[in-house]
């Protein structure tokens, strides 16, 4: 046992090491992360409304000034009306999420046959489960705590964190594993 956990030791530490040093070598890249963090904490406040947003996008004659800032406006009261721990728990995974696509990218350039698969597909469909409804946060999740047992808001809401935290340490395995290739296309290329 003891063996197994000084290997993910290693593994965690190989990672994290390999990922601070691509971004910090490509600098450029955390930028396209917090934008696509942004995009997707959008996503995931606005999934069960898009039809409001493309009215929005499509349909009103607001400039595009306007329309950026009504969403954004929009997203910053969303995400103070749900409760703190949900919050923490959509711009966490937001931001790990991004990440994870932003290494993928380049594993997929450099090494496309030693790509990881599985686990940041299964946590992003867990966090847009967590989302829920933009305005309740409990479509999705209502129907399965109810199943469950669970009948208060509280418990859904309680679950819908649940469902956060479970995808984010699904996309953190998929990370560590993605950071292992990079230190290994790295150790290559050096």
């Amino acid at each position: 046992m003891s063996g197994r956990w000084q290997r993910v030791k290693l593994e965690l530490i190989v990672s994290s090491l390999a990922i601070t040093t691509h971004l910090h070598d490509q600098l450029w890249h955390v930028f396209g992360i917090l934008c696509t963090a942004g995009l997707l904490l959008g996503l995931l406040l606005w999934a069960l409304n898009v039809q409001v947003i493309g009215y929005i996008l499509f349909r009103t004659p607001l400039g595009a000034g306007e329309k950026l800032s009504f969403l954004w406006s929009t997203c910053r009261e969303l995400l103070q009306a749900y409760p703190i721990g949900q919050s923490v728990s959509m711009v966490l995974f937001s931001l790990l999420f991004s990440l994870n696509i932003w290494l993928l990218v380049f594993v997929l350039r450099h090494s496309p046959r030693s790509t990881p698969k599985g686990s940041s597909v299964f946590g992003g469909l867990l966090a847009i489960i967590g989302a829920g409804c933009a305005a309740c946060g409990t479509s999705l999740i209502a129907p399965f705590a109810a199943t469950l047992g669970a009948g208060t808001v509280t418990a859904v809401e309680r679950a819908s964190v649940w469902f956060y935290w479970i995808g984010s340490a699904l996309v953190l395995y998929a990370l560590v594993k993605l950071g292992v290739i990079i230190a290994t296309i790295r150790s290559e290329n050096a």
